[in-house]
């Protein structure tokens, strides 16, 4: 079986109309990059507007995107398919304007242990091992690269709002700098997986329980792979957003941003992050899981021979949440996303599955990241 189509519920009845015309973002363009469908930049609808749009009568009322679940059980690949499909790689992370990171300091000790040995790619039986918590002490968050998550709100083609994870994540590539405006989150908090892009996003990072210490930046465009935005594909349920800027301030250097890797071996050990909101969650807390790969899927795959998964308790509202490799508080080698919150299966709520980011994933952040820069 190949990708699942899936498709976001859309409201027949809406009480308030939305600051621009999302009938607009029905369609999207082809970037320069195979694979690559660009939404209609929202210029017609200034960043000022986004922002007060998003009241918080409204952002209450966001509900959270359900975290996609298929029916049926991972079908896992065969250990000589799980290979990277080119050479590993990563960006490094960039810390927050007028910020200076410990390059030496030590990523947090994380390793994986699988208990099944060589000869598989299913490393945990289930429910796989995970340990998920909350930043008791919430001024943690406004350290980086806790600064880099926060939420994502936003409406889908009907008008409805919604509200996903996501985090701040380098502009810097072959191609250069880039235009320090770009975050990463979940396809599906994108687009619907039919055709349909969804709009007026706003990321407001490092929220905790109606605080936004860093402010809130409104979305200008958004790319995800064209098997995504036609067909729901999950191998590919990754998107990339510029946004304009705060005041004139770019997100990257107002909180700093993750770096990112791709065609990494498997197993890993991830730092997850996200703001569930659906029960027992309520989204008013970041919320954090380590855990180590667990096994891999081929049932959803499409574009991408495999996905894979790991623990996690996380629910609805932490889609497009990243999977960070290296989680490094104190700046030095680390802080990549590898991965993010994508989809599960019906009946295994103690899993949770990611795109494998192979090398198609530094070609999706280029057609973002090269954009000129949004006011």
């Amino acid at each position: 079986m190949n990708a699942t189509n899936f498709r976001i519920p859309i409201p027949r009845s809406l009480s308030t109309l939305a600051c621009v015309s999302l009938l607009a973002l029905s369609s999207g363009t082809v970037s320069a990059q195979s694979g690559i469908t660009l939404s209609p930049q929202q210029d017609l609808n200034t960043p000022d507007a986004v922002v007060q749009f998003w009241t918080p009568e409204r952002m209450k009322a966001a509900r959270p995107m359900k975290l996609p679940r298929v029916e049926g059980r991972p079908a896992p690949a065969a250990p000589e398919t799980v290979k990277p499909s080119g050479k590993a790689g990563q960006v490094k992370a960039v810390a927050p304007k007028g910020v200076k990171l410990d390059r030496k300091a030590p990523a947090l000790q994380l390793s994986a242990t699988p208990e099944v040995g060589p000869g598989s790619t299913v490393w945990y039986d289930y429910p796989p091992p995970q340990n998920t918590f909350d930043l008791l002490g919430g001024s943690v968050r406004m350290q980086f690269p806790m600064s880099t998550f926060g939420k994502l709100y936003f409406q889908d083609i009907g008008g409805g709002y919604w509200v996903c994870s996501a985090s701040s994540v380098t502009s810097a590539g072959d191609w250069g700098a880039g235009n320090r405006q770009m975050i990463v989150t979940a396809g599906h908090c994108c687009a619907d997986g039919s055709g349909n892009w969804h709009g007026n996003w706003l990321f407001v990072p490092a929220y905790w329980e109606g605080n936004q210490p860093f402010g809130s930046w409104a979305g200008a465009t958004a790319a995800t792979f064209t098997s995504w935005f036609n067909d729901g594909d999950f191998s590919r349920d990754v998107c990339a957003i510029q946004l304009y800027t705060q005041d004139g301030v770019n997100v990257q250097d107002a909180v700093g941003a993750l770096g990112y890797a791709w065609n990494w071996s498997l197993p890993q050990a991830y730092t997850l992050a996200g703001y569930p909101a659906a029960d027992p969650f309520d989204g008013q807390r970041l919320w954090i899981t380590t855990a180590s790969t667990a096994e891999t899927d081929t049932w959803q795959a499409g574009d991408a021979p495999f996905t894979h998964g790991l623990g996690s308790t996380m629910t609805g509202g932490s889609s497009g949440g990243p999977w960070v490799l290296g989680l490094n508080p104190g700046g030095g080698p680390g802080n990549w996303i590898n991965g993010l919150n994508s989809y599960g299966y019906v009946g295994y709520d103690l899993e949770m599955f990611s795109p494998y980011f192979d090398d198609q994933i530094p070609v999706l952040f280029e057609a973002i990241a090269t954009l000129p820069p949004a006011p």
